[in-house]
């Protein structure tokens, strides 16, 4: 299993991929569209 190198704010990705920040909270909400891997929650 990879090593998580780097943690990011959804906000900050959300810019990096030129998308809306509350669609990417949507689907990293939505634990069907994580079918590997894993994710770090925010607690909120």
């Amino acid at each position: 299993m990879a090593t998580i190198t780097h943690v990011f704010a959804i906000n900050h990705v959300a810019k990096m991929l030129g998308e809306d920040s509350e669609l990417l909270e949507a689907i990293v909400s939505n634990k069907d569209n994580l079918a590997y891997g894993s994710f770090i929650e925010s607690g909120s």
